[in-house]
């Protein structure tokens, strides 16, 4: 469509030229042409974009519904037809956690490098991959570091206290869980005390539990 109409004006600017002898009429037709290339462009970019954000939404929902294959189809759609940056980075996103549910680190971590910028990456989905490849003590450092900015996000934090307790790190499980009683859900915490209590750490659990309790009256 755009290469027809610029043929179509590339044609009537050379009648004007070689017919009419009117230059003026040839910018004319040629920049009118340009217009509606240039508007039309946009015009489907717009809608690649709405597509792609459409397609999003959706692989989401099927991933969370634990259809991979599907989630997968729409976000490599998503990803293809993005025009920003952002969505773009967003269908990646999908594809990682979709590579890690399919238990492929190696594929995770090579769509992971497609992100750009590299901030685009957040630490969570850093971290599931860092773990999946058998590093959990680099993934441990990097949702710290998210901690410290105050980046981590509930799921960050669950995956955070996991991994400590995968160490073996009953200590380490307690404080992380102190330090992100902001951004988990009483249930979570109820997990963590629990977890606490079967491996016989009793003092820290009921710590714990009093610190939740405190944070609950102040809310």
């Amino acid at each position: 469509m755009m290469l027809t109409l610029v043929f179509i004006a590339e044609a009537m600017s050379s009648s004007s030229f070689a017919l009419l002898k009117r230059p003026d009429l040839g910018f004319l037709f040629l920049g009118a042409a340009l217009a509606v290339v240039l508007g039309w462009s946009k015009a489907y970019r717009r809608r690649l974009e709405s597509d792609a954000v459409e397609w999003i939404r959706d692989a989401r929902v099927a991933l969370d519904a634990g259809r991979d294959r599907e989630a997968s189809c729409k976000a490599a759609d998503a990803a293809r037809g993005a025009a920003a940056s952002s969505t773009r980075n967003a269908a990646l996103k999908i594809l990682v956690w979709v590579a890690l549910v399919q238990g492929k680190p190696n594929a995770a971590r090579r769509i992971l490098e497609e992100i750009q910028p590299r901030h685009g990456v957040d630490a969570y989905t850093l971290a599931a991959v860092e773990n999946a490849e058998g590093r959990p003590k680099s993934a441990i450092s990097t949702l710290e570091r998210a901690k410290q900015k105050g980046s981590i996000g509930r799921e960050g934090g669950r995956l955070l206290i996991d991994l400590y307790a995968g160490l073996g790190d009953f200590k380490r499980v307690a404080t992380a869980t102190r330090e992100l009683l902001n951004v988990l859900e009483p249930d979570d915490i109820r997990l963590v005390v629990r977890f606490l209590e079967d491996a016989g750490d009793f003092r820290d659990a009921a710590q714990l539990s009093c610190a939740s309790a405190v944070q609950d009256g102040a809310a």
